[in-house]
């Protein structure tokens, strides 16, 4: 019964510091920002330059202003799910390092004997 446990134990040790391992990698991705194109007319090696404006006000300006609040709500996913990842992580790891302590305890009486 002692052998049976032990593996059991063994098991979730390395069970847990995969999973840990897996959320501490996780912990560094990242959505990345998005990008505005501008417009072929208006690139500074184009030939024939063009301006929009609508109401006195650039005609990509709000597009602009779009990108910049979503790119801002990104960078706080990305922080979230970070932070949430590393912590799962160190659950992991702390219940890994728990189950090894428990195979210890399977094991004291056998070690015992060996000292």
């Amino acid at each position: 019964m002692k052998i049976a446990m032990s593996v059991i134990w063994l098991i979730l040790v390395v069970l847990f510091v995969l999973l840990g391992m897996y959320y501490h990698s996780q912990s560094a991705r990242k959505i990345p920002h998005i990008e505005t194109s501008v417009r072929p007319l208006q690139r500074e090696d184009s030939a024939l330059q063009v301006q929009v404006s609508v109401a006195g006000s650039e005609l990509d300006e709000p597009l602009y202003e779009f990108v910049r609040k979503f790119n801002e709500q990104i960078d706080e996913t990305n922080l979230a799910s970070s932070r949430a990842n590393r912590l799962t992580a160190c659950g992991y790891y702390l219940a890994s390092f728990a189950a090894f302590v428990s195979m210890m305890i399977e094991w004291r009486e056998s070690l015992a004997k060996l000292f």
